[in-house]
Parts: structure tokens; sequence; C-alpha cells
């Protein structure tokens, strides 16, 4: 499985916690304000791919992880509930590059659902991502404050300064120093 290291940096962690909590929000809402935030969620993952070496990691973890993650989650019962719960958790996972799509997957595929139903058929065809399918475009600007954005980027850079203090640690540790 593809391991999607980029979600290691503090600005690929803000993204990815920008878009769960646009998604969050979609799949609590309907009509235009889902879409909103569909387009807001979809905004938030355009900044963070900008590099091919990242999409391809996601959309490999997306399409292995995130679809069996939202097949399990549909055959569970109030998948909506599941997904929100799941999108509400996601920080509390120690890392997001091999665990994303546990998260992300049931939110996006419940969305295909409703915008794109006959998603399913066409899957197998293509070589998209999950998101790829919607057809609906990226908001042409992303509004983080609607999603927490500025403690979501305090808590992430908090976090990125103690990871670095632990390898830092370590390193002189083990070094011949």
């Amino acid at each position: 499985m593809a391991v999607a290291a980029h979600l290691e940096s503090e600005q690929a962690r803000v993204s990815m916690r920008l878009e769960w909590n646009a998604l969050e929000k979609a799949l609590a809402s309907k009509g235009s304000e889902r879409k909103q935030h569909v387009e807001q969620a979809l905004a938030f993952r355009a900044q963070r791919l900008v590099d091919e070496t990242a999409r391809n990691d996601e959309r490999a973890q997306m399409r292995h992880e995130g679809l069996a993650e939202y097949t399990g989650t549909v055959l569970s019962g109030d998948a909506n509930a599941l997904a929100i719960d799941a999108l509400q958790h996601g920080n509390d996972r120690p890392s997001f590059a091999r665990s994303f799509a546990y998260v992300s997957g049931p939110a996006w595929g419940l969305l295909l659902d409703a915008y794109a139903p006959k998603w399913k058929a066409s899957i197998a065809k293509t070589n998209d991502d999950l998101p790829d399918l919607l057809p609906l475009k990226p908001a042409a600007k992303p509004t983080p404050a609607l999603y927490g954005g500025d403690a979501i980027a305090s808590e992430e850079h908090d976090r990125a300064i103690r990871r670095k203090q632990i390898i830092d640690d370590a390193t002189q540790r083990t070094s011949d120093a």
C-alpha cells in the first residue's frame, strides 16, 4: 500500500483536517449548503495535492483502503452517522500517512452516492481518486475560517514543534558526538 508521506507535514495536516471538517458539514447538510461544503473540501484537497507523488499516493490509498472502509460503513447501518463520527475523530490518529483513507473514504463515497449515483459502475474503468468522480469543482477560494482554520493551524504548528523536538532529542542521544 502506498504511504502518503506528505501527510506528515504541518501544512498537509492542516489541509486534511480542514477537508475533514468541510466533509463533516457537508454530510450534515443538504442542498446548496451541502454543495458549498463539498466545494470547500475539494478546494482544501486541491491546495494539498499540487505534487504528483502526493496525488498518486492519496489516490492509491483511497482506492484501496478508502473504498473498503466506505463499503464497511455502508453495510454497518447508519452510514452517514458513522462517517461523521470518523471525521470528528480523524485527528485522534497519530499519523495520517497510512490512515487518512479510513476517515476520508466513507465521506467521499457517501457524497458520490448523493451526487453521482452511478459512480460504482464507472470506478473500475478509471484510475481517478474518489473525489475526482464528483460532478463538482473546488471552490474558487478556500475559506479556512469556516472550518476552524486558525485553531487547526495553531494545533498543527505546536505538533510540528513537538515532533521536531522528539526527533532532535533522539538524534542527539544516538549520535557519536
